[in-house]
């Protein structure tokens, strides 16, 4: 009897030693659809917005193409990440000093793996690659005098209806104006590390949720990586109601994590890389196995 009782103690002290709980089962893996948001393109192999970049995101299958719009000086969308052409053609001049054909004449985007000669697009000119593409992000870079309405009469044209757009982007007027003036399309709040407050980041998002009536946020990578943002307040933001996409996810490694904290999205220039990782819109999770007694 003393054996048995020694044995038993000896279990359970093995048990506590290696951190296991009988009475807490393993934790499941994450099955809700995962989506590739193509950022740039698939920009880590093509100049950054090019049509080249956007020929590669859509043989690759991004789920949502995210499209960075500034206006020229003569009110043409155009498609870029940043407000000037010095970083991705060179030239250091701003978009919004420009004509369209100025830029087309005078710019080309620096060569990336051997693909040279690219030239802005305009909206119409991504979109006619990319209108086949599940959803898009309208990211307002800048906010002129209608901004909306200027960028959706290009989607409209295309027969792309409303419930395949969202605004998503870190230009609060632009989301408040669409909030506002088209309340049938889902807003996606970009967020910004340096902007997340030390202590009590959730009830600030949730709150931003709520003066937005935000769809979604776009979560950074770096937050998560500094200690600002971690899975459980990714998983309350998703009971909350708010879709939780993270910016930027670049490799496989880093997919593997964001998916197994639960991520609806990843933003990333790589679909390549992350797509073993994504899961379709339409993902049916396999049936778990069956316990044995």
């Amino acid at each position: 009897m003393k054996n048995i009782v020694c044995g038993i103690l000896m279990t359970s002290l093995l048990i506590t030693s290696l951190g296991l709980n009988a009475e807490e089962p393993a934790k499941k893996p994450y099955t809700h659809p995962v989506k590739c948001v193509s950022h740039q393109g698939e920009s880590f192999y093509a100049p950054n917005h090019s049509h080249a970049a956007y020929v590669l995101a859509m043989q690759r299958k991004a789920e949502i193409m995210k499209l960075d719009v500034h206006f020229t000086k003569d009110g043409i969308p155009v498609l870029n990440h940043d407000p000037t052409l010095t970083h991705h053609y060179g030239w250091d001049v701003a978009i919004r000093d420009k004509t369209l054909q100025e830029i087309k004449e005078q710019a080309l985007a620096k060569p990336k793996k051997g693909i040279k000669g690219e030239k802005m697009q305009t909206l119409a000119e991504g979109l006619a690659v990319t209108k086949e593409c599940p959803e898009f992000w309208i990211d307002t870079k800048t906010f002129p005098k209608n901004t909306h309405e200027r960028i959706l009469a290009e989607f409209d044209r295309l027969g792309i209806v409303h419930d395949r757009i969202m605004f998503a982007t870190g230009n609060e007027r632009s989301l408040t104006y669409a909030k506002e003036h088209f309340p049938e399309i889902r807003r996606v709040r970009h967020i910004y590390p340096q902007f997340l407050p030390k202590e009590g980041v959730q009830e600030h998002l949730l709150k931003l949720k709520e003066e937005l009536d935000l769809f979604g946020m776009n979560l950074p990578a770096k937050g998560f990586e500094q200690g600002l943002l971690n899975e459980e307040i990714l998983q309350k933001l998703r009971a909350a109601g708010v879709w939780c996409s993270i910016w930027f996810v670049q490799n496989a490694e880093a997919a593997k994590t964001y998916s197994e904290m639960g991520a609806d999205a990843f933003v990333t220039d790589n679909i390549l890389e992350v797509r073993p990782f994504c899961r379709t819109p339409g993902f049916v999770p396999e049936k778990e196995p069956e316990q044995k007694p």
